[in-house]
């Protein structure tokens, strides 16, 4: 019979296997791997090493997620005010060209009809 926090998974076998990577069994006389658990003291539930590492996975996906998440509206949000930042300045470069355009034209037909007052 295997004490706690370890496990026999061979049958005949004298010897115990320890758990890995620190857990525990939760009873004695443990016959399988699976059964190492660690308690967890925050939810009072066991733990299994495979929900350990699902654990893991949630606080990374937790984390990550949410960084893409803004990395895409900084990204986004800064390319729209870029875009918007260029129409401005066009349209502020259109209604110049077009205040130069009208001044031309005004002035080159003046000069069409100039006649001095002395003939």
């Amino acid at each position: 019979m295997c004490p706690k926090g370890t496990y026999q998974d061979e049958s005949g076998q004298v010897n115990c296997k320890s758990c890995p990577n620190g857990l525990t069994t939760y009873f004695i006389a443990s016959k399988n791997g699976s059964e190492c658990t660690v308690y967890d003291i925050v939810t009072d539930t066991l733990v299994t090493e495979s929900s350990g590492n699902q654990y893991v996975a949630g606080v990374v996906v937790g984390i990550v997620i949410p960084l893409i998440m803004i990395v895409f509206i900084v990204y986004f949000g800064w390319k729209k005010y870029r875009t918007y930042i260029y129409e401005v300045r066009r349209k502020e470069k259109l209604k110049k060209l077009s205040e130069m355009k009208e001044k031309q034209d005004e002035a080159s037909w003046s000069n069409l009809f100039y006649q001095p007052d002395n003939f």
